[in-house]
């Protein structure tokens, strides 16, 4: 492992998400894996730098780097900017999630939550990136674009599909990680 390398590895087990995020353009420019690249996509989410992340995953994307992970961190990135559009473009132009085997999850009727619980040999970063996604496309068939600017619509929703999910049986795990994301998205005052 490279020194760069080896130092995103270090930071991203330590926790130290700001010194993390701003090694991204050295990351990139030294073309390292789709793993130290997801991990500062985490820190950069984490550290509510949406705009930054969305930047920064688009010219990965360009770079053909494209995993679930990125997927996932990108289209969360576009919840924290309230940008429908945006995540539905993404959505769209993934080779990833445009794949054959994720084809039954485009339904224009409704979100197949249930049906992805019993996604066979799916990964976390998998299902989360096609929950993300499925919450995304609902919003686009239900709202318009004024409406996904709204912050209040837009946590209702998050815990319709966290409540959905609960029903229907997801793995604490992944209930955990979708709640860590309300709380990074929408910042809850206490009073």
């Amino acid at each position: 492992m490279n020194q760069l390398a080896a130092r995103i590895t270090f930071l991203k087990n330590t926790k130290q998400f700001s010194a993390l995020f701003n090694l991204r353009h050295e990351a990139l420019a030294a073309g390292l894996d789709h793993k130290l690249m997801e991990a500062i996509l985490m820190a950069g989410f984490v550290l509510k730098e949406f705009s930054h992340n969305l930047f920064f995953g688009q010219q990965l994307l360009a770079q053909n780097y494209e995993s679930m992970a990125i997927l996932y961190y990108l289209l969360l990135s576009y919840l924290g900017q309230k940008d429908l559009y945006g995540a539905l473009a993404l959505i769209k132009k993934s080779r990833l999630l445009q794949q054959k085997e994720y084809s039954a999850f485009h339904n224009p009727e409704n979100a197949n939550y249930a049906q992805l619980l019993n996604l066979p040999d799916a990964d976390l970063y998998e299902r989360l990136a096609i929950l993300v996604m499925l919450y995304w496309e609902s919003l686009g068939r239900e709202f318009s674009y004024d409406n996904c600017q709204d912050e209040a619509l837009l946590l209702v929703r998050w815990f319709d599909l966290l409540n959905t999910l609960y029903e229907l049986g997801y793995p604490k795990e992944m209930m955990d990680e979708l709640q860590k994301v309300a709380s990074i998205v929408f910042p809850f005052e206490e009073k």
